[in-house]
């Protein structure tokens, strides 16, 4: 999908390119060249970050901190979910982390 949508605008930027050498363009057929040029050099970013995971998650753990991705759950990765694990692990009571990331204590639950 990622290729669709790249190849689909760069193919509409270089046709209205290839239309504009062989006739007098009009404004809006200027124009019109000009937004698909921009889109097709900007729509990698926006495919990429949509459809790639692994760049999607490498670019959330950049932008927002960490102490906020704990908060609401983001724990993005296999080495957080892990240290969150050993940090739960650590305790004396037997904990497990839960898809969320929430570390669930069975002793709250449980009397031994």
């Amino acid at each position: 999908m990622q290729g669709v949508i790249l190849c689909v605008f760069h193919a509409a930027a270089a046709i209205t390119y290839n239309i504009m050498q062989y006739i007098v363009p009009p404004l809006w057929l200027v124009v019109q060249g000009e937004v698909l040029w921009q889109l097709s050099c900007g729509c990698l970013s926006f495919a990429y970050l949509i459809f790639n995971r692994t760049i999607r998650n490498a670019v959330l753990k950049m932008v927002i901190p960490k102490l906020i991705r704990g908060y609401f759950g983001l724990h993005i990765g296999v080495e957080e979910h892990l240290e969150i694990e050993r940090a739960a692990e650590a305790t004396e009571s037997v904990a497990i982390v839960n898809k969320g990331g929430v570390v669930v204590k069975f002793d709250n639950f449980f009397q031994n």
